[in-house]
């Protein structure tokens, strides 16, 4: 009696260890198959539905469309380029992302970059250096600036002036020098022809003994002024 018991239990256990095989392999080539399957997304009322018939996953459809599980991507409509936001999941644009690349500025290497979706777009403009020292640092640009004709000098304070460069980014700044002071008026500065320091009381300008300075009525009586020497 014991012997046909056992023999009952093991025939039992075989046929449970069968069964189950045959559900794990059922299970597998279902998740191959799902592995395998491709949806094919339709777009309704902001949600993506895989129209795929015999599509292995029950309720497959995608309604997240957020920032963080899409992507941005591009076009380029009548010279202006847009960008719009496309779920990575189930590839459907974005409701209301779609818009013009704007912002940033275009350097002499790269085309400027959209403050939004941070992409290069637009072209890039030839003389737009980055100047460091008269010397252009972006990448793949070696253009230095000689200021041929491009420098010009302004005052910027009492006594002082700056010369700048109207391309690149060099400028010096140096005390005014030059010129001679007039009893009415101080010095002019040879570079930037700008008054500075302080005018001369007795540094008239004669003409036949009067002093031609607007404003100075002075003239010389000669006294006690008056020497002679031989001329030849």
């Amino acid at each position: 009696m014991k012997k046909l018991l056992t023999a009952a239990i093991i025939v039992m256990l075989m046929a449970c260890i069968c069964i189950g095989g045959a559900l794990f392999v059922q299970a597998q080539e279902g998740s191959e198959e799902s592995a395998q399957h491709v949806h094919v997304w339709t777009y309704d009322n902001n949600v993506a539905t895989c129209s795929a018939q015999g599509c292995p996953i029950t309720d497959a459809t995608c309604s997240a469309h957020t920032a963080d599980t899409s992507k941005w991507m591009h076009v380029t409509e009548e010279s202006d380029t847009y960008h719009y936001r496309v779920c990575e999941i189930c590839e459907i644009e974005i409701a209301e992302s779609k818009a013009k690349c704007e912002g940033g500025t275009a350097t002499c290497q790269k085309g400027p970059i959209c403050t939004e979706c941070t992409t290069e777009y637009g072209a890039a403009v030839a003389d737009a250096h980055t100047w460091v020292n008269s010397e252009c640092t972006e990448d793949g640009c070696d253009a230095t600036c000689d200021h041929n004709g491009t420098l010009s000098t302004s005052n910027v304070s009492a006594g002082q002036h700056k010369t700048e460069c109207s391309v690149c980014d060099y400028e010096l700044t140096e005390n005014c020098t030059g010129g001679a002071a007039t009893c009415q008026k101080g010095p002019i500065c040879t570079a930037c022809t700008t008054e500075y320091g302080e005018a001369v009381a007795d540094a008239h300008t004669w003409v036949n003994s009067e002093c031609t300075e607007d404003g100075c009525g002075a003239t010389c009586d000669h006294n006690g002024t008056l020497s002679t020497s031989n001329v030849s």
